[in-house]
């Protein structure tokens, strides 16, 4: 038996992208079910008494920063928080393992691990800033190795003040890069008076280069 099939452009259009959909819903929905397995947040906060003078920034156990940045980002800031966080090792493992089969769900799972460490990692913002409100205080943004001048071989300390490498088991790459590769390390001042918040472009050395920059 024989049929005749005819499709308009329109109809082909129609039946095309609930193609698309119906499939990238099932991919979102074999990701989402990986994602609760694989993307594991763990993370370690200490908190420590700060004086920042000029370009240098000095902790209450020795440790000293020299970051014209990072001592903009923490003016007036009397104590500061050290935090490290992480996805763990299986969500790089399974992105690997994409990136050979289907390159789309790889960006797509990269995607989903990105946005999922920064709302965590907004979520503990909010969670001491919460807190510090309670004595009257106010925190600042997370400010990163890497950000402006402050530079990437510290990372190193970091992991020491948050001893993050037994508690969340975060590692260094010969370059300074973290690994797990989905991890961060940030500090987050405490002053007693307000200040607006900056975007974090103010401090950067690459601004006047920056494509992001240029496109405003």
């Amino acid at each position: 038996m024989c049929y005749n099939l005819q499709f308009t452009t329109d109809n082909l259009q129609i039946i095309v992208f609930k193609f698309l959909i119906k499939n990238l819903t099932i991919v979102n929905c074999q990701l989402s079910v990986v994602n609760k397995k694989i993307m594991i947040f763990k993370h370690t906060i200490k908190e420590y008494g700060i004086t920042v003078n000029n370009n240098e920034i000095s902790f209450n156990n020795g440790v000293s920063f020299k970051s014209a940045s990072l001592a903009s980002h923490l003016k007036d800031c009397f104590k500061c928080y050290c935090l490290a966080a992480t996805l763990g090792h299986g969500i790089d493992s399974e992105i690997n393992k994409l990136q050979i089969t289907s390159v789309a769900e790889a960006l797509e799972l990269d995607k989903q691990a990105n946005k999922l460490i920064e709302q965590k990692l907004n979520d503990l913002l909010h969670e001491l800033e919460f807190n510090e409100k309670q004595y009257g205080n106010f925190v600042t943004q997370r400010f990163s190795v890497g950000y402006g001048d402050f530079d990437i071989k510290y990372q190193q300390t970091m992991l020491d003040l948050t001893n993050a490498a037994k508690i969340i088991g975060l590692t260094l790459t010969n370059s300074n890069l973290l690994l797990p590769q989905k991890s961060v390390t940030a500090i987050i001042g405490v002053r007693k008076i307000f200040l607006p918040h900056k975007c974090k472009c103010d401090d950067c050395g690459f601004k006047s280069s920056c494509n992001k920059q240029n496109e405003k």
